[in-house]
């Protein structure tokens, strides 16, 4: 997570101290390395191996940093959004699973539900239950998991033809499957609540009969 990353240079650099040491400890130590410039060699090809070996998972990290990062303020609002289409859409014993739950569960409706598949707010009975045990006893119309997370994949090999998958954004949007044919020509108006929502504001919602 970004937050590691002003620790990281300390850590790097204490570490390749670290490193250069022991190496540098077990050159003295073997009289068949003990050679002039022996030890700064073996350092030199060591490090070219481990920028070899980290080039790729930090390309990878550097493409996401610089593409498809979501900062905070714009993953709340879509799962603002997504929260409210929901409650829109659902009018009846809605209940939703998720993996981060706070700007979800604060702009659902009062008559919902809300499953925490993280596990951060649950009580004693569901505590240690796998989320995936939960889905399928709760049975939510709707799945909204982060698409870096592993939730979608983990949800579509236990429960292969339960739950459609549609994205918006950076959300993933698992859609029950016997309310496909029925909500999913609707999910293009999480667009237009986007584009109007103001997540400073506690979205008002009617009373329901």
């Amino acid at each position: 997570p970004w937050y590691f990353v002003p620790v990281l240079p300390v850590t790097y650099v204490i570490c390749g101290l670290g490193l250069i040491r022991l190496i540098s400890e077990g050159i003295k130590n073997t009289n068949f390395l003990n050679k002039k410039y022996s030890g700064d060699i073996i350092i030199s090809v060591f490090i070219i191996l481990w920028s070899a070996l980290s080039y790729i998972p930090l390309r990878k990290n550097a493409d996401w940093l610089t593409n498809g990062w979501v900062g905070a303020k714009e993953r709340e609002r879509v799962y603002a959004c997504a929260a409210i289409w929901a409650g829109r859409h659902i009018k009846n014993d809605l209940v939703i699973a998720a993996n981060e739950i706070g700007a979800i569960r604060f702009f659902m409706p009062p008559n919902s539900s809300l499953i925490d598949m993280f596990g951060l707010l649950r009580n004693n009975e569901t505590l240690t239950k796998n989320y995936i045990d939960l889905i399928k006893v709760e049975q939510p119309q709707l799945i909204y998991s982060r698409d870096h997370f592993d939730s979608k994949e983990v949800v579509k090999s236990e429960l292969s033809s339960s739950y459609d998958w549609y994205k918006f954004k950076s959300l993933d949007i698992g859609l029950r499957s016997d309310l496909e044919q029925e909500l999913a020509p609707y999910l293009v108006d999480i667009s237009f609540i986007y584009d109007t929502l103001n997540i400073k504001r506690e979205y008002k919602w009617k009373s329901r009969k």
